[in-house]
């Protein structure tokens, strides 16, 4: 079926719905449509069983002008009635500096716990009261051995 028959035939078929009845041109060119594509009027009948059709308007007799007015005062009407609102946070003078103050502590403080973090390291090495150095080894464990070339070993407890 060419697209265009099938629009004609889309709209007659409305129009009859609507109106229960087609004028008589009208009438002629539907049955001229039928007799050209006779699998439309199966395809019709079962879409017309299967389905309900629902024709508000004839989109031919609409006057856009005057809905197109009747669309700009709805929306008007809206703006007027929910006119926005400004979400802006206003702070005077004394929170701003009451925010640069509390900025400023909570910088120095984490300073100077960095700083505290630094200044302990950690050491392994003990210092030797005796000879004023420290050794370079932390002990292993209570005994020692004792080696002895081409002898045993001997442990020490």
């Amino acid at each position: 079926m060419i697209e265009t028959d099938k629009i004609i035939l889309a709209e007659l078929i409305a129009l009859l719905l609507k109106d229960g009845e087609l004028a008589s041109d009208k009438e002629n060119q539907l049955k001229n449509l039928l007799q050209k594509y006779p699998g439309a009027k199966d395809i019709i009948r079962r879409r017309l069983s299967q389905t309900d059709i629902y024709v508000p308007c004839d989109l031919h007799k609409i006057d856009v002008s005057q809905e197109w007015l009747i669309t700009q005062s709805k929306f008007t009407a809206k703006e007027t009635i929910l006119q926005p609102r400004k979400k802006y946070l206003y702070l005077n003078k004394s929170w701003y500096k009451a925010i640069g103050i509390a900025a400023i502590v909570l910088l120095a403080l984490t300073l100077l716990w960095q700083k505290q973090q630094h200044e302990k390291p950690v050491s392994y090495l003990i210092p030797d009261k005796i000879y004023g150095h420290k050794n370079d080894v932390l002990p292993g464990g209570a005994g020692a051995i004792l080696k002895i070339e081409g002898k045993e070993e001997i442990r020490l407890t």
